[in-house]
């Protein structure tokens, strides 16, 4: 029974080729920026991490303003319908 060893290197190549084809599923950057840590190239690391955490903040932030907007016009108009 042959079997193949996964290196590290092998996983941050598989990692990045993913990413690259989907840049806007975070799971895949997410695990990119975290096989780069796991072989201590933290120099890649600080250059990945940015670049992932721009992305997927922005998309963050976007989805917590527009619950906070709905949750005041909810609230709103609870205070309307009283009156």
């Amino acid at each position: 029974m042959l079997t193949q060893t996964v290196t590290d290197n092998d996983m941050i190549t598989m990692f990045e080729e993913a990413y690259k084809k989907q840049p806007h599923h975070e799971e895949l950057g997410v695990q990119t920026f975290f096989a780069i840590v796991r072989t201590g190239n933290w120099k890649a690391a600080q250059q990945v991490w940015p670049v992932v955490n721009a992305i997927f903040a922005s998309d963050r932030i976007n989805a917590a303003r527009h619950e906070n907007a709905q949750t005041v016009s909810r609230r709103s108009l609870h205070i309307l319908e009283r009156h």
